[in-house]
C-alpha cells in the first residue's frame, strides 16, 4: 500500500467545506468550485470563491469575462475555474491577459494551482507559422494564454 498524504486544509478551507456540510443537500447540487478549492494552493477569500461559483452557475455556458479592480484576485478566481473545469474534462481554454502580466499568470497559474500553460506572442506564432511550434488553434487541449 503506497503512502497516501492529504493536504492539511486551511483555516478559510474548513469554514467553506463546513458550511457545504450543513446545507444538508445531496453530493450532486454542492457548487462545482469546492473541488478545486480542495487542491488549489490558495486561501481565496469570499468574492473570490463567488466569482467562481457564479461561472458555474452562468446560464451562457460559452464563456465568461471576469474583471474587477487591480489586485481583488482575477487570477485566483480564474485558477479556480480553470481547476474545476480541467477536472470536469474541458480542455482548450484562452486566457486574454495584458502583455506586462502574461508570464505573471502562466507562473500563477502553475504554482497555485498545477495548472500548464503556453504563451502565445508574436515571436511563438512565427514559430507556429514556420512548423516549428504546434498550432494551438488545432490543438485538442492546453491552455493558452495571449
Amino acid at each position: 500500500m503506497k503512502n497516501i498524504k492529504f493536504k492539511t486544509l486551511t483555516e478559510v478551507q474548513r469554514i467553506y467545506f463546513a458550511h457545504l456540510l450543513t446545507l444538508r443537500r445531496p453530493k450532486w447540487e454542492v457548487d462545482s468550485s469546492s473541488d478545486a478549492l480542495i487542491e488549489a494552493k490558495v486561501d481565496p477569500i469570499p468574492h473570490q470563491v463567488e466569482a467562481a461559483q457564479f461561472v458555474f452557475r452562468n446560464p451562457f455556458q460559452g464563456g465568461v469575462i471576469l474583471g474587477d479592480e487591480v489586485g481583488l484576485g482575477k487570477t485566483i478566481e480564474t485558477g479556480l475555474v480553470l481547476s474545476q473545469l480541467w477536472a470536469e474534462g474541458k480542455r482548450k481554454i484562452l486566457i486574454l491577459a495584458p502583455k506586462s502580466l502574461r508570464h505573471q499568470w502562466q507562473d500563477e497559474l502553475r504554482d497555485l494551482f498545477y495548472l500548464d500553460s503556453e504563451i502565445i506572442d508574436t515571436k511563438s506564432y512565427s514559430m507556429v507559422e514556420k512548423g516549428i511550434y504546434p498550432d494551438p488553434i488545432t490543438a485538442t487541449q492546453g491552455i493558452y494564454i495571449t
